[in-house]
């Protein structure tokens, strides 16, 4: 079977949702799951020069799965909530949300959960006071904005207590299974080539890790992602793109082997 013919759940849509304030643990969870071929769609990367950031927050509602870390600064950042009432447009959200729970959202404390909602009542009614003295010409792009807040009241109870009715794993603890529970979630089990390729990625030291992953591609030398692994982990440019060259001769659609090529070339 050549990668052309992996069945398409080993390329789900992931978007990932999250604070700015956490862009380490963003960062960590997006380069993890990049080693094995699966791109999020994320801002830092999907959102260009002049790209209009809101119709980029859109593209949750087309996303096959919807990978949120969940934290204080999270649930209190406009744009962040904007990405999840987009999300709760489908009224099967819930089998397409991915929470991760981070230490700073008590989301499963009830005085928490309440603050949160008036911390949003409280923003809801700042924008209509402000508002009241705004010219004419304004207005549109106000109401705009009590609208999307007034959207946020109505439904962040629901959704604070959809996270606190589920069982969320901690960051810390998906870490520690190396996001196994994420892998098999979104179609992933312990069988797939690509969960190999996450165990192989875990190992310890770097020599050995090479070794086995060089084993991974002999045996599996149609597999495009074990190419894109083993350059992945390379230090040298001219290894890189080697191994880059030859995941893209498997998968000629392989976008992410061809932008990461032309980064090891710059």
């Amino acid at each position: 079977m050549t990668a052309k013919n992996v069945p398409t759940k080993r390329n789900p849509i992931v978007f990932l949702s999250y604070s700015w304030k956490n862009i380490e643990e963003a960062d960590e969870i997006d380069n993890h799951f990049e080693a094995l071929g699966i791109i999020f769609q994320r801002d830092v990367r999907d959102v260009g020069y002049k790209g209009s950031i809101k119709k980029f927050m859109q593209k949750v509602g087309k996303s096959d799965f919807v990978l949120i870390l969940v934290s204080d600064a999270f649930l209190s950042s406009a744009n962040c909530m904007y990405e999840v009432m987009e999300l709760m447009r489908d009224w099967e959200f819930d089998k397409r949300m991915l929470q991760v729970i981070l230490p700073s959202a008590k989301v499963f404390d009830s005085d928490y959960r309440i603050e949160k909602i008036q911390y949003w009542e409280k923003v809801k009614k700042q924008i209509k006071d402000k508002a009241k003295g705004i010219e004419l010409e304004h207005a549109s792009e106000i109401a705009e904005q009590i609208k999307h807040h007034e959207n946020i009241c109505l439904n962040i109870g629901s959704f604070l207590q959809h996270l606190s009715d589920h069982n969320s794993t901690s960051y810390t603890d998906l870490k520690g299974k190396s996001f196994q529970p994420i892998l098999n979630h979104i179609g992933f089990d312990k069988d797939d080539l690509i969960s190999q390729l996450n165990r192989l990625l875990e190992i310890k030291d770097k020599e050995e890790k090479e070794i086995a992953i060089e084993e991974f591609t002999d045996i599996h030398p149609s597999y495009a992602p074990g190419f894109f692994v083993r350059a992945f982990i390379q230090t040298v440019s001219k290894k890189r793109i080697h191994y880059y060259n030859k995941a893209i001769a498997i998968d000629e659609n392989f976008a992410k082997a061809y932008y990461n090529r032309g980064y090891a070339k710059s």
